[in-house]
């Protein structure tokens, strides 16, 4: 599915979803490995809430795409999980109570993501949640059948091609982050983030890390 579908998918079912319980503000994902996400689409989110999610929060977010990626859930509930003190306090500074992650799945394997989030009101209460996991059951079986596809999306298959650590510096690279900042959060040398980008580079046929993030971000 092309990002254009994909954001006409998520703006209808979310607009259904607002009909019948209240929903602040979406975050919607693609994800193309356990630890590599693009594509975000999100709407009423402040841009700095965003980028400090990406940054650094998602690493202490229960709900967080990787820590479920190999499981069988498809909906998690902020609520229901353990939260550390440093995820409470961006929870707190962003004024998010509540949030639901949906996993949208071809033959069993998550491909899209969709955070429902509340802000300054209670959390989803059991029948919202069995209302959602309703809606969820309907939404995803049309997504399955309308864009199941018998080959791996063009960004699967190239991502297949990196070692784990491209894929974290591309990670990186898509959060805007520069060289050193790269080498210092994988604890590696700069020489050694400059090698890795080299291969990116070769593996993706760019010249620069525009070129590889406009790749990368029109992908389907």
């Amino acid at each position: 599915m092309d990002f254009r579908h994909w954001v006409a998918f998520v703006d209808n079912f979310t607009t259904s979803i607002a009909q019948v319980m209240p929903v602040d503000s979406f975050f919607s994902y693609e994800m193309a490995s356990p630890s590599f996400a693009h594509s975000y689409y999100y709407q009423n989110l402040p841009k700095t809430t965003v980028d400090s999610y990406l940054n650094k929060d998602y690493l202490h977010d229960p709900l967080f795409f990787g820590r479920h990626y190999a499981h069988k859930d498809n909906m998690v509930v902020l609520s229901q999980q353990p939260i550390t003190a440093e995820y409470q306090e961006f929870l707190n500074e962003s004024q998010l109570v509540d949030n639901v992650e949906l996993f949208f799945k071809i033959n069993q394997v998550p491909v899209k993501g969709l955070s429902l989030i509340r802000v300054n009101q209670k959390p989803f209460s059991v029948q919202e949640l069995q209302l959602l996991q309703s809606f969820y059951s309907l939404a995803n079986y049309h997504f399955s059948q309308t864009f199941e596809s018998p080959q791996k999306s063009l960004c699967q298959r190239i991502v297949q091609e990196f070692t784990k650590k491209e894929q974290q510096v591309i990670e990186l690279i898509m959060q805007g982050k520069k060289n050193q900042s790269i080498a210092d959060e994988l604890f590696v040398s700069l020489p050694t983030i400059k090698t890795h980008i080299q291969h990116i580079f070769q593996k993706m046929h760019v010249g620069s890390k525009q070129e590889l993030i406009s790749k990368i971000m029109h992908l389907s």
